[in-house]
């Protein structure tokens, strides 16, 4: 049993050992030299297209090699695809041998080998290899981060365009806001002013009749002095006061969703829903304004009671 499988061993290493000691490739080659070629120029050539054909054999010798013990489909690919470089990477590990060459000042004929490590070259071909497929992963992976550069950009611009939208809103709740106060300060300056004129229409009136009351004070003081005494008999009447009818005229303003601004007349009043009690008769201009909506308008003809208006932002 042991000798059979030293015989096993033995065998599924020999084409190892075979494919790791040297080969020598020897080829011959005639070349036609041309009317400006000289036995320099012609040498060099017939050199040159050896050396090329010799390499190319050697290439495609480790090839068949690597294609005979590899197990992978893929890498048969692989050293197909990439047949050039095992090429370039032999001839930079191996010297040409010139063991013949002639010259009739027409043909300049050579014979040349080379003597090669195929295992050798098939070592640096799977480094090379090797070192071609990190480069195709890290490229693969180049890609997929530039895609998700790519994406975070777009995310980036959607988010700055969402962004200036909301800058734009803002801007314009706080323009409005600011109309609203300024209005608002104006119409408190001019109800100041109406109740500082009223105060002092009052103050003058109370004046007046302080000054009346002083001077009737004084007479009567006169004419108590000079007639008798006189007994005053205070005479009751009824009085009656005719109550007003309790008004109910009112305007109920309503919007879905509700908190649209409110303006009558151009006057901000309040937002909705909004009970506009004692409203004035008359042409009336009712606006609803909702952000992000387009405003609604209402003109009526109001002769009291109530009605209702009802907005629906879509």
């Amino acid at each position: 049993m042991k000798n059979i499988a030293f015989c096993i061993i033995f065998l599924l290493l020999i084409p190892g050992l075979i494919f790791a000691r040297p080969r020598e490739f020897v080829r011959e080659y005639t070349y036609i030299a041309s009317e400006q070629d000289s036995r320099v120029t012609a040498r060099a050539n017939a050199s040159d297209q050896m050396r090329a054909l010799l390499l190319q054999e050697i290439g495609q010798v480790v090839i068949a090699e690597q294609r005979r013990h590899t197990e992978s489909r893929h890498n048969e690919f692989i050293y197909d695809n990439f047949s050039e470089r095992i090429t370039a990477i032999a001839a930079g590990m191996v010297k040409m041998e010139i063991l013949n060459e002639t010259w009739d000042g027409h043909r300049f004929f050579m014979r040349a080998k080379i003597v090669v490590d195929p295992s050798e070259i098939s070592q640096r071909a799977n480094e090379t290899l090797l070192n071609m497929r990190e480069v195709k992963a890290l490229e693969e992976q180049n890609r997929q981060i530039m895609q998700q550069v790519e994406n975070l950009n777009r995310q980036n611009v959607a988010q700055q365009a969402r962004a200036q939208r909301n800058e734009n809103f803002l801007f314009a709740e706080i323009n409005e806001y600011r109309m609203q106060i300024a209005q608002l300060r104006r119409e408190n300056t001019e109800l100041r002013t109406r109740n500082n004129s009223e105060l002092a229409k009052k103050d003058s009136i109370i004046s007046s009749l302080n000054l009346q009351l002083s001077q009737l004070m004084q007479e009567l003081s006169k004419v108590e002095e000079q007639a008798p005494v006189i007994v005053e008999r205070v005479v009751e009447r009824e009085v009656r006061v005719q109550v007003a009818a309790k008004n109910n005229d009112e305007i109920t303003i309503t919007t879905n969703p509700s908190g649209a601004m409110l303006f009558v007349n151009g006057r901000y009043i309040g937002r909705t829903p909004y009970a506009y009690k004692n409203a004035p008769h008359g042409r009336i201009e009712i606006r609803v304004r909702l952000s992000g909506f387009e405003a609604h308008t209402w003109n009526l003809n109001y002769f009291g009671g109530r009605t209702s208006l009802n907005k629906n932002f879509q």
